[in-house]
């Protein structure tokens, strides 16, 4: 039986932020399972995140508008005749919060408050932090690209909360009862 103490030591040696002053309290806490552990710690994570700012990107965004913004979509406005009902197609950027990194954090946040082997008291705490993700879209777990997260200077600090992330939506973490690599239980299917 692997202890659930000795999962968070594991993360604490391949995520160093997990050895900043702000997740001790993590260490000292007994969990009953890998689930409520990975809930805490993503709890953690994100609320840092928040006290940093939540990641915003420039998306891309074609509309059909009144007013001109960014570049006209000339060919797109004559093929739709949209000229006579005087509006364009546009083409902008629009610096959001609603980026990739950001859907997977707030799905990854959902999966785990309608999870059973999470504790109520991790539950409440994602349903606080949630709330500043309401401008995110859901993405869909089996949809999620993994490989297509580019990281850089900017996002830097999502790194780990991806990682965690990562172990509670594909179900990586070993059933400790079993022995078997089954997943957390977090997911069903």
């Amino acid at each position: 039986m692997i202890k659930i103490q000795n999962i968070y030591y594991m993360l604490v040696y391949a995520f160093q932020s997990l050895n900043e002053d702000s997740y001790m309290q993590i260490a000292a806490e007994e969990f009953e399972n890998p689930s409520d552990l990975l809930a805490a710690i993503l709890a953690k994570g994100v609320s840092n995140q928040i006290k940093r700012g939540i990641g915003r990107d420039y998306i891309n965004k074609e509309e059909l508008l009144t007013t001109p913004v960014g570049r006209i979509n000339v060919s797109e406005s004559i093929k739709g005749n949209s000229i006579v009902r005087k509006q364009l197609y546009c083409n902008y950027d629009n610096f959001s919060e609603n980026t990739y990194m950001n859907q997977i954090v707030k799905t990854t946040m959902l999966i785990l408050i309608k999870s059973l082997d999470v504790s109520n008291r991790q539950k409440k705490l994602l349903k606080q932090l949630i709330m500043y993700f309401g401008n995110v879209n859901e993405v869909k777990k089996h949809d999620i690209r993994w490989n297509k997260i580019n990281y850089h200077r900017n996002n830097s600090t999502y790194k780990m909360l991806m990682y965690i992330c990562y172990l509670i939506i594909d179900g990586m973490i070993i059933n400790y009862e079993e022995g078997k690599k089954t997943g957390t239980g977090i997911i069903p299917d």
